[in-house]
């Protein structure tokens, strides 16, 4: 029995590889690694597991987490991606959750699952496999296309990683969809440059797999070190998320020349500011740059690709083959330009979260599906984002999205990051503090701050109490930590 590239993940995968085995699928620190032995170690891997159970894969980012990746994968098991930087009781309670049949690990990784109910563990060298391509005589089982193949964590700001359910069947709609966007040519060497625990660096690598591309894979996260591969390895096209753009941008002040070889820039993950996407646009002036906004659970939501001109406050239009709407909590459509929940119809929504707790931040009712994000619409069909359920703040019983605040700071050009919260107060209900990174050694004053606020906002939605960070504590994501920004809050500096 063969995978069928349109039932399968593995057969996605299979159908694309290019005709010499000896090209490079992967770039890594452990070295090249070419398609013919990442397939056939990834056999060995599907030859010791068993089809419909799920496995645990904790491994730190790298060719052994793709190779057991993809050897999940082609066994028809559901791979839950674990992540090493976890906390013991984050590590713990995702596997209580999992319930893994199999966890895959290496030998540093395998004293954390001490006291974790594992069935068996299944070993992996640190530095890679190396299994030789020999013919194992593994026979890949039949897979049903809206079986779950996936099991990834949201991340949100903090909080207990939470498992999600994606299916074959959703992932191929991705993979399907992106091509109509932003396709992945078979020449393109694509740089990865975030961990692959997190989903949208996991489905970059699975796209650029699926083309038959090459993936260039960072062990961490390094603005020098991803400007070395960048050159060296003649990198065409990237996933980033922002902070990793403005580092990017950061490291690259002073260097002679631009980057013209990059094709195509994917940002997503937060709001990619205006001011930032001009750096990158010059840092690689050939590159067509593409905003998306999406959530773990939605996959695709909106793209904002950068040739079509659409207004930098928005994330675009609506993603090929999603539909969106805004609707009161009635469940109501809104009219253009009032704010709302954001529900989505498309085919790619995850298939549920792994344990109900009774968190209603994802809902499907009728096919449409929320995570509980805010939004509008404008008369072109532009989407802009106001913020997430439970991140609007009250201010004298009138609401405000924190989103909104910060996109007027980030305006200023002595502001590099806004941050905006809510803060409780006994009369107001809350007062509402910004949190700021400046650019370049820029300072501005209280009075200058709350006077540029009060030229575009209402008052309610002015903050009343400013501090600065040098920089923003973020999470193994990539993104704000704001839990722990707001417990930094009271050793920040003022701005007076």
């Amino acid at each position: 029995m063969a995978w069928h590239p349109d039932v399968s993940i593995a057969g996605r995968i299979c159908a694309s590889a290019p005709r010499s085995p000896d090209k490079p699928a992967l770039v890594a620190a452990e070295g090249r690694v070419s398609y013919g032995s990442l397939r056939a170690a990834a056999r060995c891997i599907a030859a010791d597991l068993q089809p419909g159970t799920r496995v645990a894969l904790l491994l730190p980012s790298g060719v052994p987490l793709v190779e057991a990746f993809l050897g999940a994968v082609m066994a028809g098991t559901a791979a839950a991606v674990l992540d090493p930087r976890w906390t013991d009781d984050e590590l713990a309670a995702a596997i209580a959750d999992v319930e893994p049949a199999v966890v895959i690990t290496d030998a540093v990784q395998r004293s954390r699952l001490k006291g974790a109910d594992v069935a068996k563990a299944l070993l992996v060298a640190a530095s890679g496999s190396g299994i030789p391509p020999v013919d194992t005589g593994f026979e890949p089982p039949h897979v049903a296309s809206e079986a779950p193949f996936y099991i990834g964590f949201t991340s949100g700001t903090s909080g207990t990683p939470k498992g999600y359910l994606r299916s074959h069947r959703s992932w191929l709609a991705s993979l399907d969809a992106a091509a109509c966007e932003f396709p992945v040519a078979v020449d393109d060497r694509v740089l990865i440059p975030g961990s692959l625990t997190q989903s949208m660096f996991l489905y970059g690598l699975v796209e650029t797999l699926s083309a038959g591309a090459t993936a260039c894979l960072l062990a961490r996260f390094d603005a020098g070190e991803a400007l070395a591969v960048v050159e060296r390895e003649r990198v065409t096209r990237l996933h980033a998320v922002p902070t990793m753009l403005a580092r990017l941008a950061d490291a690259a002040e002073g260097r002679d020349g631009a980057v013209s070889g990059v094709r195509t820039v994917l940002s997503a993950g937060e709001k990619l500011p205006s001011d930032l996407r001009d750096r990158t646009q010059r840092l690689f002036p050939s590159a067509a740059i593409f905003e998306y906004y999406g959530a773990s659970e939605l996959s695709f939501v909106s793209v904002a690709p950068t040739a079509e001109g659409w207004p930098a406050e928005s994330v675009g239009r609506p993603f090929h083959g999603v539909t969106v709407e805004i609707r009161d909590d009635a469940g109501r459509p809104l009219p253009t330009g009032v704010i709302g929940r954001l529900w989505v119809r498309s085919g790619m929504l995850c298939s549920g979260y792994l344990r109900d707790d009774g968190d209603q931040g994802f809902r499907v009712v009728d096919g449409w599906a929320t995570v509980g994000d805010f939004a509008c619409l404008d008369r072109a069909g532009a989407v802009y984002l106001a913020g997430r359920d439970g991140g609007m703040v009250v201010i004298g019983g009138r609401n405000v999205y924190p989103s909104e605040v910060e996109a007027v700071l980030r305006a200023l050009p002595e502001v590099a990051e806004a941050v905006v919260l809510g803060l409780p107060d006994p009369v107001r209900g809350h007062d509402l503090c910004a949190v700021l990174r400046w650019r370049n050694g820029a300072t501005l004053s209280a009075a200058e701050l709350a006077a540029h606020c009060r030229r575009r906002l209402s008052g309610h939605k002015c903050p009343r109490r400013w501090f600065a960070v040098p920089q923003f504590p973020v999470s193994s994501h990539g993104k704000i930590a704001l839990d722990r920004l707001r417990d930094a809050l009271p050793q920040l500096a003022t701005i007076a």
